[in-house]
Formats: C-alpha cells, structure tokens, sequence
C-alpha cells in the first residue's frame, strides 16, 4: 500500500483534522492501493469511534512514443506526419484511448506554453502543418502528443525537436492553401499540399 504525511500542509491542504479532507494534486500515486483510517473523538467524554476504507487510485497508461515526419519543412506548407504507436489501454474499461496534439516553440533554457493543434482523436495519425516565429533562420518547435483513457487518465510524451523555415518569396504559399488555412480548413490545405510538391527543404 502507500504511504502519505498527512500532517503536511503541502499533501493535505486542508489539515489532517478538518472533516473534508483535500489533498493536493499529485499527493496519491497512480496504481497504488491506501488503507484509511478516520478516527472522532468527543472532546466531552473522550470516547472514540473508528471508521476505516481502502481505495485504490488508476494506474497510468503504459507510455508509448510519439514520431515526427519530416523533422525538417517549411510553415504552413510542409505537411507533417505524426503518430503515436505503442500507446494500449490497461484493461477493456478503459478502451478506447483518444489523441490530441499540442505544439510550442522551443527557446533557449525553456519551452513556451503549449497550444492544441489538433482536436482529440481515436486514432493516433495525424497530418499538421506547423508556423515559423523567426522571421528568419529557423523556428524550433516540439510537439506533445497527449493519450487520454475512457476513465479520464491522461500520459504524455514529447516529440524531438522539428526545424520549420519561413517560405522564401520566391516559393511563397500557394494562394489556395492560405484561404484553407484562413477559413480555419486545415484538411482542405493539407490536401492541395499533397497533391503539389514537396517543399522541404
């Protein structure tokens, strides 16, 4: 079973004496079973009462991988095949998993906060274009793959780091792919992109 110091204010926030009970998030640790104990005391007579329950908290999914391909294109042009293989439900209740995506610019010592680029999904390909920050040189972007079960448990994973060029204006962006891209249609501009050439660089 596991253990937590209930008389940390870090792990229960609301004190080991109040009546409701609230721990921090994180305090529990996933797959694991803990025995409770409430013991209540009359400050008059001093008699107690003990009541007692074991829970058990879920087990995290069994971590998969995320690949990235190209590792190398160009923004909003390049198309960017992503899939997340190895990922598998621990038991049937918890089937299906879903997929989303989720992106950021890598900085120097850090990474900016993550923006979702795809909505969830039940399968775990996806195709995605990607922007450029740096108007010049290359943008280095991460993308996090993130695996949610029936039940709620959410893992994630990291993708390497891509390289994403601005378009030079001799190669610009296809004026059919921008009005996709402005309409909010990231499929339709995927689409024209495969069917034209391959822009990377």
């Amino acid at each position: 079973g596991g253990d937590i110091n209930l008389s940390n204010a870090l792990v229960a926030i609301t004190g080991r004496t109040n009546p409701e009970l609230v721990l921090s998030p994180g305090a529990l640790r996933p797959g694991t079973t803990y025995n409770v104990s409430l013991i209540v005391t009359s400050t008059q007579t001093l008699l107690s009462s003990t009541a007692s329950m074991v829970f058990s908290t879920l087990a995290d999914i069994p971590p998969g991988t995320i690949v990235v391909s190209p590792l190398t294109g160009f923004a909003m042009s390049t198309v960017f095949n992503v899939t997340m293989p190895g990922w598998v439900a621990t038991s049937a209740d918890r089937s299906p998993l879903q997929y989303k995506l989720h992106y950021a610019q890598k900085v120097v010592f850090s990474t900016a906060p993550f923006v979702t680029l795809t909505p969830m999904s039940l399968w775990g390909t996806f195709q995605v274009l990607l922007p450029a920050f740096m108007s010049e040189g290359r943008t280095v972007i991460v993308i996090k793959g993130e695996v949610t079960d029936s039940l709620g448990v959410t893992q994630s994973v990291i993708s390497r780091d891509i390289s994403v060029y601005r378009q030079t204006t001799s190669v610009g962006i296809p004026p059919q792919v921008k009005d996709a891209i402005d309409n909010g249609d990231n499929e339709t501009a995927i689409t024209i992109i495969g069917n034209g050439a391959d822009n990377t660089p």
